[in-house]
């Protein structure tokens, strides 16, 4: 019987779907490269030019990046530790200023009624340990404690386990495989150095004790570790201790099991090999894994002193152990609180150390750069003022980091700086612990770029001797220098405000802290009674910081604690000793300088002093020249009448603006909204730390959205919503709302991926993308994509005048949604760290993990140089039920011409994976010279000359099938492009001639039972 001849369409503009059966969807499987145009026609994207990569005064390029953004009309990256602006009439990025993104998180390990000391830490076989001294609130040792956790869910699987009562000075070293725990056992003399492992087949308990050296000093018993082999199976360490001889420090070895090295085991002795014992601190480090041969491999120690051979020295020890030279870095009779040293990947010894002070929020911390090749040692210089080291030096691209603490009563901080002295995060402020004596923390990684470190938090409070103390717990500190949340933008106030390890702030012209990291503190007043004219009475005297950023906005510090002075005579003079801003990226910033009339206690603004960042204190005097009379009509302080003071938020990465406020989520605890006050016109964005909300049913808020006057916050499986317009700035009329929940089924898991359009809130969740539409309902909006669920999103950009979400990726295609015709595609070559809508015109740009910027074309079909494919690949086409027979005769094409190009129709048969019949069409020349009929493959039944075929301007072109009888088919067409490429052409319509009889598909013998 004859077959029934029959034409049946494709639908080949029903748009993408990888989540159902590709044996079944109507739509089309791939699709690279094209977009939604006119009538649902697919046509190829457009292209992409790059941008410039010089740096004004510079000859590096901006060969890398990490973020993009935009600011009003700039066009922003970051990149190198550094934020860069382009300018397009030159043509070049111009540096704004020194600038990292990190995240921050800190998680409690232990908080209890004992205090905790002298922490460290370790990580080694997918286990972290911790270990602390441990004293009574009485201040009475209760010996060293460890906890052991699992290093990536955090579970605990040793809590706070007694190692030994008589033990002081812990410290943790990854040995190979074995996390190792040394300390000094106080209960001979001379004193004991032990160490003990976690048992890694049974990480609940402790391997026994082994001693290492029997000879500690016992009244400098100050020792450091470190490692020499990172070998993950054998790896080693090294060890110097002062010795009980008063005079002399030991150097050795360690072995993989956590022995003293010996003959014995194939190690030198331990030996001594300094001629004075190290009464401040001791340092060590190993050059194996930069040095390729034995001869090379070096130690170097570093050892502080007070006394007649005062001063910080380093020497440097073959691995022999034998001393090849010593050198001073630090001459000074000032005490050393703690040293640390690195060999650098650029082959130098970096030395860092604390230089002691008197108050210890004046200490400072200094570097030195040893030239290893030359054998010389460079001049030491300050880094940082006003902290001093809690870690170890550790590197990361390039880059030398180390935490220090800003030790004061009121503002206890971390801070995480590099040697630049480049701020990058602050972490625990106000809450963190003091400046340890002689020991510093390991900071350690089992993860690129994710670095771990034991901190002190500072907890509840007790009495003692009538005063207030706060106890120690031990806080584990995370920086990551990789998490994709970062670079997280909101504009507000005339200004850009970046999240990170902190808020900072952009005004156009610099970039800063947003605030003050520190507000003024300890500031202390002395009086002259026989100079001046200020009259007889007690004053009350507060300052805050201020600056004025390029906007015009002023920004305040919270004020200081009030000192008082009460000046005797009726010339008198009163001199204000304010400890200097050292802890910040802004210029010209002033002090103000506010007083009471006398017994008052409302403030006014008596005159201003430049603060200097190169000293640790600045003065001001008041010699009375504004009369109790004069001083109310003077500028009043901004907290008289009640004004909450302004305190930055603290780190944060997830931010967003609402009811004319920013919004922050804390990192430290990412249950926790932090909200500014409402900002008022000419001002800065201004926080405080006493508005904020605590979503205790929260786990983790990932993304914020301002969305239908309504605040929406999203965990990873989780939706919630605030409304209200929050309090004034004196903290009254709070009408936020508690916390809605929307859905517990679903939520954002990628910030990056958050993005509002015109139906709603779109973002990626653990189950793929989705949207929250205007009725709070959640829509699984991604599912035609579901394939490619697994990539890293890392931008979530609306472009309006092609009605598009696009969604980049690090790691894979961009998916593109085209949210009027509801339909998704993807592109190829696409892969960006970031993406930015910039200036006026609406143009996308994206930074590609290449390091360059490309910014799209209006006419281009190339990215750069680079040709673009637009390739689109239908579902199986089954005109007789899912395997019934059809005989396929010709395929027929229709489109729009739009340049030079090889049309490419490939076709494969039967669910098979592979295609294996590939029809060529050549608009231009294959019409002028060719005769088509049904013989050949293609044509249109009829001669094509330049009268009538070129010259009519259709796209259309018939396919005759090689392979006919199938029970299924598809097609993949796509453009071999030419010398200059172009869009090539628009596809509307792919039409079957199909002849079908109404039974199955033969199949071979072997598929039949």
């Amino acid at each position: 019987m004859p077959l029934q001849k029959t034409l049946v369409p494709v639908d080949i503009v029903a748009g993408l779907d990888t989540k159902n059966d590709p044996k079944l969807t109507p739509k089309l499987t791939d699709l690279q490269n094209g977009r939604y145009t006119v009538g649902s026609q697919i046509s190829k994207r457009l292209g992409y030019t790059a941008l410039s990569q010089t740096i004004s005064g510079s000859t590096d390029l901006l060969s890398s990046g990490e973020g993009l953004t935009s600011f009003q009309d700039e066009l922003l990256e970051f990149s190198s530790s550094k934020l860069y602006s382009y300018s397009e009439s030159v043509e070049r990025w111009i540096d704004k200023g020194g600038f990292q993104s990190v995240k921050i998180d800190s998680d409690d390990i232990i908080r209890n009624t004992s205090e905790a000391k002298n922490q460290d830490s370790c990580i080694a076989s997918g286990l972290q340990l911790f270990a602390w001294e441990q004293y009574t609130t009485a201040g009475v040792l209760e010996g060293v404690y460890a906890s052991v956790l699992d290093s990536v869910s955090g579970g605990i699987i040793q809590a706070a386990t007694l190692i030994d009562a008589t033990a002081i000075n812990p410290r943790c070293i990854r040995l190979g495989p074995n996390p190792t725990l040394c300390y000094i056992d106080t209960s001979a003399s001379p004193h004991l150095l032990k160490s003990v492992q976690v048992d890694t087949n049974n990480p609940v308990a402790f391997k026994a004790a082994k001693t290492i050296s029997s000879v500690v000093n016992a009244t400098n018993p100050v020792y450091d570790v470190a490692i020499y082999s990172d070998n993950a199976s054998t790896g080693n360490g090294i060890v110097c201790y002062n010795n009980s001889g008063s005079t002399s420090v030991d150097v050795g070895y360690l072995t993989t099991d956590g022995a003293g090295g010996t003959s014995a085991s194939g190690y030198p002795n331990i030996v001594t090999i300094t001629s004075t014992n190290a009464t401040d601190c001791i340092a060590i480090c190993g050059d194996k894994v930069n040095t390729a041969a034995a001869e090379s491999e070096r130690i170097y120690i570093g050892y502080a002193s007070t006394g007649s051979s005062a001063g910080l020295k380093i020497q440097r020890i073959k691995s022999t152990l034998l001393v090849e030279a010593t050198h001073t870095v630090e001459g000074t009779a000032t005490k050393i609180d703690g040293a640390s040293m690195i060999v650098t990947q650029a082959g130098d010894l970096q030395i860092i150390y604390t230089l002691n002070a008197t108050n210890t929020y004046d200490h400072q911390v200094k570097g030195a750069l040893y030239n290893i090749t030359d054998d010389s040692m460079g001049s030491a210089a300050i880094i940082k003022r006003s902290v001093g080291l809690v870690s170890k030096i550790w590197e990361y691209d390039s880059e030398k980091y180390f935490i220090a603490v800003h030790d004061s009563g009121l503002q206890p901080t971390y801070f995480v700086i590099n040697t630049d002295g480049l701020v990058s995060a602050k972490i625990l402020p106000g809450t963190a612990g003091e400046l340890p004596a002689k020991f510093l923390s390991s900071v350690d990684s089992s993860v690129a770029g994710i670095f771990k470190f034991g901190g002190l938090v500072r907890s509840r409070l007790i009495s003692k001797n009538n005063d207030l103390y706060s106890l120690t717990g031990v806080s584990n500190i995370t920086v990551d220098f990789t998490s994709v949340e970062r670079f997280e933008a909101a504009e507000l106030g005339g200004n850009l405000h970046i999240g990170g390890g902190f808020v900072s702030m952009y005004d156009s012209q610099q970039i800063v802290e947003l605030n003050y990291h520190l507000y003024p503190e300890n500031i202390s007043a002395a009086i002259n009674n026989s100079a001046g004219s200020l009259a007889a009475g007690t004053y009350l005297y507060q300052v805050i910081w201020f600056w004025t950023d390029a906007k015009g906005q002023d920004h305040r510090s919270a004020p200081s604690v009030a000192v008082s002075a009460a000046p005797t005579g009726g010339s008198s003079t009163v001199t204000l000793t304010i400890p200097s801003l050292r802890l910040t990226q802004k210029t010209d910033v002033v002090c103000e300088v506010y007083r009471t009339v006398t017994v008052g206690r409302l403030f006014f603004k008596i005159g201003t002093v430049a603060n200097n960042t190169a000293a640790d204190s600045i003065s001001f005097a008041d010699a009375g020249a504004i009369s109790d009379a004069n001083l109310v009509a003077k500028q009043s302080l901004y907290t008289n009448g009640g004004i909450i003071e302004n305190i930055p938020p603290p780190a944060s990465l997830v931010l967003t603006n609402y009811k004319n406020r920013l919004v922050c989520v804390s990192s430290e605890n990412p249950k926790k909204l932090i909200y500014s006050k409402n900002r008022e016109p000419l001002s800065p964005v201004e926080f405080t730390d006493v508005f904020s909300i605590v979503l205790n049913k929260a786990i983790r808020i990932t993304a914020l959205a301002e969305f239908d006057q309504k605040l929406i916050i999203f965990e990873p499986n989780q939706i919630f919503y605030i409304t209200g317009n929050g309090p004034t700035s004196t903290g009254a009329q709070n009408d936020f709302s508690a916390a809605n929940l929307v859905t517990g089924d679903v939520g954002c898991s990628n910030t990056n991926s958050l993005v509002l359009m015109p139906l709603g809130l779109m973002f990626q969740s653990n189950k793929g993308i989705y949207l929250l539409n205007r009725s709070l309902e959640t829509i699984y909006i991604g599912a035609e994509v579901e394939a490619y669920n697994h990539l890293t999103i890392t931008s979530a950009e609306l472009i309006q005048n092609e009605n598009q979400i696009r969604y980049l990726t690090s790691d894979g295609r961009c998916l593109v949604y085209d949210y009027f015709y509801g339909k998704w595609a993807s592109w190829t070559n696409h892969q960006g760290n970031g993406a930015t809508i910039w200036n006026s015109n609406g143009d996308y740009v994206f930074l590609r993990t290449d390091g360059r910027i490309f910014q799209q074309s209006a006419t281009s079909y190339k990215d750069d140089n680079d040709p673009i494919e637009m390739s689109l690949t239908t579902s199986w086409v089954k005109t007789n039920g899912i395997q019934g027979f059809q005989r396929i005769r010709r395929a027929l094409v229709l489109g729009d011409f739009k340049s030079v190009h090889t049309l490419q129709l490939e076709c494969g048969f039967d669910y098979q994976e592979y295609f294996n019949e590939l029809h060529k069409f050549n608009y231009m020349t294959d019409l002028e010279i060719i005769e088509y009929g049904d013989s050949t493959p293609y044509g249109l039944e009829g001669y094509f000359g330049t009268n009538n075929g070129v010259a009519n301007g259709v796209y259309q072109f018939r396919a005759h099938m090689k392979k006919q009888k199938c029970q299924s088919v598809r097609f993949r067409i796509s453009d071999s492009e030419e010398a200059d490429p172009g869009q090539a052409y628009s596809i509307s319509s792919l039409m079957l001639e199909v002849g079908v009889r109404e039974n199955t598909m033969k199949l071979p013998a072997q598929k039949l039972t």
